[in-house]
């Protein structure tokens, strides 16, 4: 507060520590303890736990509470490049330039298996809604589909001229779309492992996308600095939403599909209106490029990691309105 005065002798302390608990919480919360730059990170169901996987070779889990490591995940042996959490929050699932996935029990911090058959670095994975299906996507221009129980490959999806860098499934994990790049977005199809379209419009790379919950809407995210927003069933591009200045990394939508994320080699993150394509905010923080980001489940709090070994936690939820707590005096 700029002035205690305004408010009575008696009031001060109280609107003293309003405010400065108030403000102090929605400060961003940095975790540092990675060595190297955080390429891939993600949160669990609950939002108490950020999992985030590095160049150093190691993923962390860290506390979000106390911001602090609960345990340091060594295994691989080149860069962890993505991870994916099991929907029951018992296992995580890291991917490596070593071309190994491998599957960590969550309540002990030990691996349980490592799964073999890309012959390039593994650059994405996702799990099926129901946890018995790992796809994974490679440098080596293919994705693979894999049975968790069994860590047996089931099927190699083959089609992109160039590495895959992003992929994500529907929610009823029939549909699958891999970025590349190739320039293109394909849709295939899971039961059957064939191809159902290619999605042709950016002039670079694309290496981030995600599906609407309903599986009608797909946005990728490009180095061409575009995102992109296509209609899956007909396969048309729908809307460019241009604004950042580099290179787009990656992204993520809210629950609802209204609100989409992106971060890129700018700094930045920016926050559009989907229906609109308009920016609502810019979030500036980071000193290097932002690489990966994610997005609790209650659309609250976001959390995006960078090139510059930090990883950021962003309180979303709305401001609440101090006059409903402390009301002010009113002015003489």
């Amino acid at each position: 507060l700029e002035d205690l005065k305004i408010f009575p002798p008696d009031k001060r302390d109280l609107a003293w520590n309003f405010y400065a608990n108030y403000y102090l919480r929605r400060l961003p919360k940095i975790l540092e303890g990675h060595t190297k730059w955080i390429s891939c990170l993600t949160l669990s169901s609950d939002g108490k736990l950020i999992f985030t996987g590095s160049d150093d070779n190691t993923a962390i889990i860290w506390d979000v509470a106390s911001g602090q490591q609960r345990f340091v995940l060594e295994g691989h042996s080149s860069s962890i490049s993505c991870l994916t959490l099991s929907s029951d929050g018992k296992m995580i699932i890291t991917g490596s330039g070593d071309n190994t996935a491998i599957i960590w029990d969550l309540a002990s911090g030990q691996e349980r298996a490592v799964l073999n058959g890309h012959t390039d670095w593994i650059t994405c994975l996702t799990l099926s809604s129901d946890d018995k299906t790992l796809i994974t996507g490679s440098e080596d221009n293919t994705a693979r589909i894999w049975d968790v129980d069994t860590c047996q490959e089931r099927a190699v999806l083959k089609g992109h001229t160039d590495w895959i860098t992003c992929l994500t499934l529907s929610s009823d994990s029939k549909t699958l779309v891999t970025g590349s790049d190739d320039n293109t977005a394909r849709i295939w199809d899971v039961a059957t492992g064939q191809q159902r379209a290619v999605l042709e419009g950016h002039t670079g790379y694309i290496d981030c996308l995600t599906l609407s919950s309903d599986g009608k809407t797909l946005i990728t995210g490009s180095l061409d600095k575009t995102a992109r927003i296509w209609d899956v069933e007909s396969g048309q591009q729908r809307a460019v939403l241009e604004g950042h200045t580099s290179w787009i990394f990656c992204l993520t939508l809210s629950s609802d599909g209204k609100t989409l994320f992106t971060g890129s080699a700018d700094n930045t993150a920016i926050i559009w209106d989907v229906a609109t394509g308009q920016q609502r905010a810019v979030l500036k923080g980071h000193t290097g490029p932002i690489t990966c980001l994610a997005l609790s489940n209650d659309d609250k709090s976001l959390v995006t990691g960078s090139d510059d070994k930090t990883a950021i936690l962003w309180d979303l939820s709305p401001p609440e309105k101090p006059a409903d707590i402390l009301p002010l005096p009113k002015s003489k």
